[in-house]
């Protein structure tokens, strides 16, 4: 399932709804941030209401393109599942094709990014591991 959900993550689609619900939650955060710590208006709430609709539209629309009712194995909604979970407490290393290894020295230490994210989910933050048969679709990886 990893290499499909690599595949279905490339997909313009799915990378428009994953920014724009990364754009909202960074809106919404700096909204939070100028409203400071007094109470929020009527207005104020009803713009946030929006924007966390918004939000939730969007991971919709992500949970339709995964195909599936049940969504990815790796994900509930929008949090990582409990096999998630597990695949990072008991795996090491994981990968879609155990021929990538090959791009890798023997003697080449893996180090792990955020424990929120699989590897596979990992963007723009120059990942350990990546595809590094396709420099086109990963430009951080160079």
């Amino acid at each position: 399932e990893v290499g499909w959900e690599i595949e279905l993550q490339r997909k313009t689609e799915f990378v428009v709804a994953e920014r724009a619900i990364e754009m909202l939650l960074n809106s919404l955060r700096l909204y939070q941030r100028a409203l400071g710590t007094g109470l929020r208006s009527k207005d104020d709430l009803e713009v946030m209401d929006k924007m966390e609709r918004m939000v939730s539209r969007w991971r919709d629309e992500q949970t339709r393109l995964l195909g599936n009712p049940f969504g990815s194995v790796f994900r509930a909604r929008y949090q990582p599942s409990l096999f998630a979970h597990s695949l990072r407490r008991y795996c090491d290393l994981y990968m879609s094709n155990v021929g990538s290894l090959r791009h890798y020295s023997s003697q080449h230490r893996f180090y792990p990014e955020s424990p929120k994210l699989l590897s596979h989910e990992i963007r723009g933050s120059n990942p350990e591991c990546c595809d590094i048969d396709d420099p086109i679709l990963n430009p951080d990886c160079f």
